[in-house]
């Protein structure tokens, strides 16, 4: 019954973040069912696949894109790998929204999510990842945070070394998609940065994987 209720949480979150939220009108994104939202994304277990939904909100007004920036960093911090994935989605849609101004709520949010990767966080790595290079590649990152990514890219790589992990763990099951992901952020990387010694040797090691989703993943990504 436990497993049935979350499938339908998990459902009806998904049904207000890709379907119901994007066909509202701008009256119709009225304060009051933000805060439906928001009750239900904090209050409901595994109600993480709304958290989408509430970037629809963001403009209206700054107490709002506060509480989207305050929801969307707790679950990116959260130890589940699911709600980690939905706030990079969040945010990923956030950026596409932005058509002037930069937010000031996002961009401490990609501060966050820089010093994530760089802490050597594993939950959900893959999923912020593959965040970090959509934003590199809508030309959101400073040259601050592109620095970081070029010395934090190869440490992540590394450290999803199948030899260094215990088969049983949990990172045991990421470990492909981690270097996968990080082979995609070196080739991107390398379009601004060609001659970073670290990111051509990660490129060089992925192309001798075991897995053919890391040995492909950089020769996709030049395309």
């Amino acid at each position: 019954a436990t497993s049935n209720r979350k499938q339908l949480t998990a459902s009806i979150g998904k049904a207000l973040s890709y379907a119901i939220s994007p066909a509202l009108s701008d009256e119709a994104k009225t304060i009051e069912r933000f805060e439906q939202l928001k009750l239900f994304a904090e209050q409901v277990e595994g109600a993480f696949t709304v958290i989408p939904a509430l970037v629809y909100f963001v403009n209206k007004g700054d107490t709002v894109a506060l509480q989207i920036e305050k929801i969307i960093q707790k679950f990116m911090q959260d130890r589940d790998p699911n709600k980690v994935a939905y706030s990079t989605i969040a945010m990923q849609k956030w950026a596409e929204f932005v058509k002037d101004e930069r937010p000031k709520q996002l961009l401490r949010l990609i501060s966050r999510l820089i010093v994530m990767i760089e802490s050597g966080r594993t939950v959900g790595l893959q999923q912020l990842i593959w965040l970090a290079e959509e934003l590199l590649k809508k030309q959101w990152l400073t040259d601050a945070q592109v620095v970081t990514l070029i010395e934090a890219t190869p440490n992540a790589f590394n450290a999803a070394n199948y030899k260094k992990i215990d088969p049983s763990s949990g990172e045991a099951v990421s470990a492909s998609s981690v270097r996968e992901a990080c082979v995609k952020l070196a080739t991107a990387l390398l379009g601004t940065n060609p001659n970073v010694s670290d990111l051509l040797r990660l490129l060089q090691e992925s192309e001798d994987d075991a897995l053919p989703e890391v040995r492909f993943s950089g020769r996709k990504n030049e395309h």
